[in-house]
């Protein structure tokens, strides 16, 4: 990761910024994963599985879009972040960068994808 002006290990980029001041950091990893760290220690949660990636358009500004939704309703950060990575993938699932049939029913019925987080990242 490219963090003023080195290049740094996922895990070392998490806790630059967390000696910088921040309380968590959530860094995704791409395609592969989301390193999350945190007060509670650092943890990596798994990409949710997509039937078929038609677009990437969006689908960062879903996952920031949906975390930030589910923490403003009170869930704990990897709780939020799971539900981003969800809303991200239901966002690779179509075309364009807005997706006009995301809903609460949509969104409850792709919940079933998400893999339980690993602790302890590497």
């Amino acid at each position: 990761i490219a963090l003023l002006g080195r290049t740094l290990p996922a895990k070392d980029a998490t806790a630059a910024l967390g000696a910088l001041g921040a309380a968590s950091v959530v860094l995704t990893r791409g395609a592969r994963s989301v390193l999350l760290a945190h007060e509670g220690g650092t943890a990596v949660l798994p990409t949710v599985p997509v039937a078929a990636i038609v677009d990437v358009t969006g689908a960062g500004d879903a996952l920031v879009a949906g975390t930030l939704h589910r923490l403003a309703g009170g869930d704990d950060l990897r709780t939020a972040v799971r539900a981003g990575l969800v809303t991200a993938a239901l966002a690779l699932e179509h075309p364009g960068g807005v997706r006009p049939d995301l809903s609460p029913t949509l969104f409850k019925s792709a919940m079933h994808r998400t893999p339980v987080p690993s602790q302890d990242a590497p």
